[in-house]
């Protein structure tokens, strides 16, 4: 049970550097020389995945229709989540009453 909810929480923190990541680099689209920042994802040995935002070397332009992309990608994961939590909690209330 505990570690459905830190998967879950550790998907939820992957979606937050995800979507605050894209929201930095909309915000600075027209920054000069600004260095947009990436996401990295990677698992987690415990289970679950983590997510690191880093700036890129050089400045580059916003790709604006890749952060829309991002952005869905960062909601779509956060509702996954939010699914997997609350399917959690239902599962556990049907075994309580099941014991009860």
């Amino acid at each position: 049970m505990d570690s459905v909810y830190n998967i879950a929480l550790g998907s939820l923190r992957a979606a937050a550097t995800r979507l605050n990541t894209s929201a930095h680099n909309v915000a600075n689209v027209n920054t000069e020389e600004f260095r947009p920042h990436k996401v990295v994802q990677g698992d987690q040995a415990s289970g679950g995945v983590t997510a690191r935002s880093y700036r890129q070397d050089q400045p580059d332009q916003v790709d604006l229709s890749e952060e829309a992309l991002e952005q869905i990608k960062g909601e779509t994961a956060f509702r996954a989540s939010l699914e997997l939590i609350r399917s959690e909690e239902e599962r556990t209330g049907e075994i309580v009453d099941l014991i009860a």
